[in-house]
């Protein structure tokens, strides 16, 4: 436990306090010049503004659930049982936060029981993990202790991992994943950059990223 003061420079005012008892009129009657003394120190006291901070903070832990499109059949099954093994093994004084990616609008993996503090749900078609990185780095205090856990199956729609991944080590967040095989084998284009607008008769470079569960690819361009 720590103590501050908002206002400190009313802490100087405690030199007045011996006037109290110099005052001519003062002298007479002691116990009136304690009272006195007692109800401006504290007076002063309450000018100052004090603040108590106490060292004990309760440990946050956030759960990234990833449901995109691509989980689909015997994978969504083993994330919800997942989910519930999850919930079972934090402590009771911890402050439950679910970051849900996914088109479900109720909480995945039907978690009864203990319940969760903050419920946030980002874009339903997409998997934008690194925002949901950077949103949990949001939801631990500074100098609170936290940690994350990201269950998906790693196809996300947005590549640039970082930042979000610099946050939580700068300040020390353990991150834990687990990844579910995904419930889609096929190849999917998720992005398509032209470097300049199309017209007939001109060349142009085309950025394209293909992202699949397969270990090996062979294109054919015609």
């Amino acid at each position: 436990m720590s103590l501050i003061f908002l206002q400190p420079h009313f802490l100087w005012a405690f030199l007045l306090l011996p006037l109290v008892w110099l005052a001519p009129t003062q002298s007479r009657n002691p116990r009136h010049a304690a009272l006195r003394t007692v109800l401006l120190g504290a007076l002063i006291l309450a000018l100052a503004r004090p603040v108590f901070f106490l060292d004990r903070q309760e440990p946050t832990a956030v759960l990234i659930v990833d449901e995109s499109p691509s989980l689909q059949g015997e994978a969504a099954s083993a994330m919800a049982q997942a989910m519930t093994s999850w919930i079972k093994a934090q402590d009771d004084g911890a402050r439950l936060v679910l970051i849900h990616l996914g088109k479900n609008d109720k909480v995945p993996g039907g978690a009864a029981g203990r319940g969760f503090s903050d419920h946030y749900r980002l874009s339903p078609n997409t998997s934008p993990l690194p925002q949901a990185l950077g949103l949990a780095a949001q939801c631990i205090p500074d100098g609170a202790p936290g940690a994350v856990t990201l269950i998906s199956d790693g196809l996300t729609t947005d590549p640039h991992w970082a930042r979000a991944l610099t946050t939580l080590q700068d300040r020390g967040i353990p991150l834990h994943v687990l990844k579910m095989e995904s419930g889609i084998s096929d190849l999917r284009l998720t992005r398509v950059v032209l470097s300049s607008p199309l017209r007939v008769g001109h060349t142009a470079w085309l950025n394209a990223r293909i992202e699949g569960a397969h270990g090996a690819i062979s294109l054919e361009l015609w």
